[in-house]
């Protein structure tokens, strides 16, 4: 590292100076700048200011969380200044009641909602049965890594003895991610349906090579032919490793909703996304 006394007075001269950042030794941490904005009640900025003193002590030098308070009528000017004032802060999170701001989206004239469907899964074991949602997709696969041999059932119609290295259950949003790259299809947002997509099938054995997409009205079931231990990933998490019964995929009555630019529709995005 130069140290001032090294610098030579002609690169002064010639304007080879270093920019603030190299002189006073900052740097921008690993995992980024957070900005939160929440309403003028105390509870939700106690919550993250806690949120953000119990992070541990071996992260909190790779990130920077600010928790700033606004006028419930005012967030979205005062997230948008404050971004403005501070432009490490990229991408503000505005936190409220949704239930007392009815309203919201009326605020904000460029953007529209839109609801995300969740897929759901339920599993059955000697007669008890998890559940879990995902937002983008749910992935089975065998925990030896081995290849999955299950019967697939739509509404109690067999449609396949499947044989390879697993399956991926996709919800539209979650088309453009694992099940992209998996080569399976681009299915619109406003399309409410199920996307199963088989990975490296064994098209010897008969098994479809192919992603099918199903109306959300529809089940999915699978039965194992092999009782061997599976494994289930709820997007990229692994939520259960054991044996079962059965297993049901559906779209859940269950959404969440995000605020999209109206100026944009959804193949401009994915457009972007693919370029």
């Amino acid at each position: 590292m130069t140290n001032k006394s090294e610098e030579k007075p002609s690169d002064r001269r010639a304007g080879k100076r270093k920019d603030r950042n190299q002189r006073v030794g900052t740097r921008v941490p690993e995992l980024g700048y957070y900005l939160i904005v929440t309403d003028t009640k105390e509870t939700e900025k106690n919550y993250f200011d806690g949120l953000r003193d119990s992070i541990p002590a071996e992260l909190k030098d790779r990130l920077v969380i600010k928790v700033e308070k606004a006028k419930t009528t005012e967030l979205v000017e005062r997230a948008l200044e404050l971004a403005n004032k501070e432009p490490q802060y990229r991408i503000p999170w505005i936190v409220f009641d949704r239930d007392q701001v009815k309203d919201f989206v009326d605020r904000i004239p460029d953007y529209v909602e839109e609801k995300l469907n969740l897929a759901e899964i339920v599993i059955t074991l000697d007669n008890k049965v998890y559940s879990y949602n995902a937002l983008n997709e749910f992935v089975i696969k065998r925990c030896d890594d081995k290849a999955l041999r299950a019967c697939v059932k739509i509404e109690n119609v067999l449609l396949e003895n499947y044989v390879g290295t697993g399956l991926i259950f996709s919800t539209p949003t979650g088309s453009t991610a694992r099940n992209l790259s998996s080569g399976g299809s681009i299915v619109c947002p406003g399309i409410q349906s199920i996307q199963m997509n088989p990975i490296e099938p064994n098209r010897f054995l008969g098994a479809l090579e192919s992603s099918i997409i199903i109306p959300k009205e529809f089940t999915i079931t699978i039965f194992s032919n092999t009782n061997d231990e599976v494994k289930v990933l709820a997007d990229g998490e692994e939520v259960y490793t054991e044996k079962f019964d059965k297993i049901c995929v559906s779209l859940s009555e269950k959404y969440l909703v995000k605020l999209v630019d109206k100026n944009t529709n959804f193949f401009e995005r994915v457009s972007k996304k693919l370029i």
